[in-house]
């Protein structure tokens, strides 16, 4: 009897959290381009990437023409 009452209790609970874990896969569609991505929460509006380069104003380079001079890298 009590055997019974655990094995329908699991069957609920494992039922209950199968069909509650659904996510909400919403689309959102970037202009200009009309790209699209998919998501379960709001994905970010607009692109971060991981890496950027770096900033290298202060890197400079020595050039010899038309006059000696240090130029700052490109």
């Amino acid at each position: 009897m009590i055997g019974k009452l655990i094995l329908i209790s699991l069957i609920i609970v494992i039922l209950y959290t199968l069909y509650t874990n659904k996510e909400q896969w919403v689309d959102y569609v970037q202009p200009p381009h009309d790209y699209v991505k998919t998501g379960a929460d709001p994905i970010s509006y607009y692109r971060r990437d991981r890496y950027r380069k770096p900033y290298r104003n202060g890197f400079k380079a020595y050039k010899s023409y038309p006059y000696p001079h240090m130029e700052q890298l490109p």
